[in-house]
């Protein structure tokens, strides 16, 4: 290679050196498990919009890297007696969808704080489930999960649309552990990522090296 490609070559990998952190570092929304999948019996929420759901698992969300993003839970169902709540940022009733509004109601948000549910028990005692307190009992909710036969994946596919994760919610009747009093589709969405400041140097590289390439064949 002669000096000039060389030099170009160079500052090519210094470019995508400088951008491969911009990049990684997008957030996203991340589920940590606590502790193994466990079956669930009984799932029928209704009006059934997400298929069957056979496996939970307990654990808390949190949105990791740069840039901020979008936050959003969609109301895909419920099969409860009791008067159930899906919240964002708790005590906000714009970040509220109870659990007799249209299937399909969102609530987004860009400043996620947190988010849960709750239910209204027949003595009359409100109780409360926010992201970050782990489960260890039927009550409360769980990452839902169905696996795909064919591919052996997770299929999040409901008729209402695909979305990132499902969760159920037990609430206060603890006779079941099925995950279906409430259910939610969560998705988050990135904010745009800007442009790296090292794309530029890597266009500028790019048609040096093109320049060059020309001139060769003159």
């Amino acid at each position: 290679m002669d000096v000039i490609g060389d030099y170009l070559m160079k500052k090519i990998l210094l470019a995508l050196l400088l951008a491969a952190p911009l990049f990684a570092n997008a957030s996203s929304l991340v589920f940590h498990a606590a502790g193994d999948n466990f079956a669930i019996a009984g799932y029928d929420v209704a009006p059934n919009t997400t298929g069957a759901r056979n496996v939970g698992q307990f654990g808390y969300f949190t949105i990791e890297g740069e840039g901020g993003g979008t936050f959003s839970a969609t109301f895909l169902g419920q099969e409860s007696g009791f008067s159930n709540v899906y919240t964002q940022n708790i005590f906000s009733a714009d970040y509220q969808i109870m659990d007799e509004s249209t299937l399909g109601s969102t609530v987004s948000t860009t400043n996620l704080k947190q988010f849960g549910f709750a239910t209204n028990g027949e003595d009359g005692l409100t109780s409360m489930f926010s992201n970050g307190d782990i489960a260890t009992s039927v009550l409360g909710f769980a990452l839902l999960k169905k696996f795909n036969t064919t591919t052996g994946e997770l299929d999040n596919h409901t008729t209402l649309g695909d979305f990132d994760f499902l969760v159920g919610f037990n609430d206060y009747f603890k006779g079941d552990a099925d995950y279906d009093d409430y259910v939610v589709g969560l998705k988050y969405r990135p904010s745009s990522v800007p442009v790296p400041a090292a794309l530029p140097l890597m266009a500028s590289a790019l048609g040096l090296f093109g320049f060059g390439a020309s001139r060769k064949r003159t």
